[in-house]
């Protein structure tokens, strides 16, 4: 049972590294448009207001879909005051049930609300109110239930990676004295 865990849990990572690692391209693509936009605006003084809301598209993009990719990654911030004078199977235990009590509900909530967000832009056709603005804005409001269904995905696979053993939480706390 735990090895079948364990393989779970090695299979929705691979999936969140991957969607970490496609998406970290919006991080480029927010370079390049930001670029684009300071080039016209202060060379030609051209300003494009669609170039600049797809500054913070790529923007909301790379955050909603690297969080998950930073936690599988523990490349989160993470407040290890007292965490590190705990034995290892305190840590473990505490991290199990700060995900399962915590974490898990708080984006089960985000999930749910993101999505009538989402649904709300839809049905309504939400665009841009600015002339010249981009249009589709739900589209951009979905990455609120993608990312949390990410992020959900990654806690049940660190979830079961603690509970089988495969993830040592005592190699992971690095002190900063």
């Amino acid at each position: 049972m735990l090895k079948k865990l364990d393989t779970l849990a090695e299979r929705i990572e691979a999936i969140v590294g991957l969607a970490g690692r496609v998406f970290s391209w919006a991080a480029l693509f927010l370079m390049i448009t930001i670029i684009v936009q300071v080039v016209l605006r202060y060379g030609f003084s051209s300003d494009m207001v669609w170039l600049g809301e797809l500054q913070w598209h790529f923007y909301a993009v790379m955050v909603m879909m690297s969080l998950a990719y930073a936690q599988k990654e523990n490349a989160h911030v993470r407040v290890d005051l007292f965490h590190r004078h705990f034995s290892p199977n305190a840590k473990r235990i505490i991290e199990i049930v700060g995900i399962v009590v915590f974490f898990i509900p708080l984006f089960t909530i985000v999930f749910w609300y993101g999505c009538e967000f989402t649904a709300a832009a839809w049905r309504i056709g939400e665009k841009s109110p600015s002339p010249g603005g981009l249009p589709w804005r739900w589209a951009i409001k979905a990455f609120i239930p993608i990312g949390a269904v990410f992020l959900l995905l990654n806690s049940v696979a660190r979830s079961f990676r603690l509970l089988t053993g495969s993830v040592k939480v005592e190699e992971e706390s690095v002190i900063a004295d």
